[in-house]
């Protein structure tokens, strides 16, 4: 059963909170050892509308953690909408006409005379277990010829692409430092790919995610950050990781399953 395995609701959100911690250990702590490129972070700030006078160095870190993101799930979505064929594709083939046949599966059990409840679950524990799949197996090392095993190269092709993106904007100066960071950056890809795009789809309502706009008011029931008791007139700076819920816009029926991390 899907409630005595990995993908269940308890495991998703520690693992959405490992995946932060991931990030965080790639992006680094930005100090000994780690050069900043200032000029070209002055830059990203812009990009992501943000104003300071200088770069404060904890700001810089959430930056650059909402860019890993970013990278990753603008390169999925490049695969994902991809014309390009080759051996290598599979999830491509089956994740796009997947909504639309899960979309129809639900239209037929609900409309159709003879239905019943048993019928209409259906296409949800479909989805549950397709999705499960992907959230387990999508984008993993592939076995070929006689069990030698190669790297899926949409993972080798965007480990190198976030790698050099985010070193225009730090560069770490120790060698096996940088490799044995550099090292867990595959497992990074997957990891973002599984849960945006695979194992929040297993749930039951689907699990959401928003970011936070800058300059919100600062709402300790959705939003993980640092600040004392009385937030005052707190607002949002900048917002480096999402929330994860469901029913998000419904504040009788929202469940949290992780608060957005937030600096103010």
């Amino acid at each position: 059963m899907l409630d005595d395995d990995q993908n269940n609701s308890v495991y998703l959100t520690e693992d959405i909170n490992k995946l932060y911690d991931r990030i965080s250990k790639f992006v680094t702590n930005l100090k000994k050892g780690v050069n900043l490129h200032k000029n070209e972070v002055s830059v990203l700030m812009q990009k992501y509308d943000i104003t300071t006078k200088g770069l404060e160095i904890q700001l810089v870190k959430e930056v650059l953690k909402r860019l890993v993101i970013d990278t990753i799930i603008n390169m999925a979505d490049t695969y994902f909408k991809s014309d390009k064929s080759d051996n290598f594709q599979l999830e491509k083939d089956i994740i796009n006409p997947l909504s639309s046949l899960l979309n129809n599966f639900h239209k037929l059990s609900n409309e159709r005379s003879g239905s019943s409840d048993i019928i209409k679950a259906v296409p949800t524990k479909v989805r549950q277990q397709m999705y499960m799949v992907l959230g387990n197996l999508a984008f993993s090392n592939i076995i070929y010829e006689e069990e030698k095993i190669l790297e899926h190269p949409f993972i080798s092709n965007s480990k190198k692409e976030l790698i050099n993106t985010i070193n225009q904007y730090r560069t770490i100066n120790d060698d096996s430092k940088r490799k044995e960071i550099e090292n867990q950056v595959s497992a990074l890809i997957r990891d973002v790919i599984s849960i945006f795009y695979f194992r929040r789809y297993i749930q039951e309502p689907i699990v959401e995610y928003t970011w936070i706009e800058n300059n919100k008011p600062i709402d300790p029931l959705t939003m993980d950050g640092i600040w004392n008791d009385d937030i005052g007139d707190l607002v949002v700076k900048f917002c480096s990781f999402p929330l994860f819920g469901t029913e998000l816009e419904n504040l009788d029926k929202m469940k949290i399953y992780t608060r957005a991390r937030v600096i103010t």
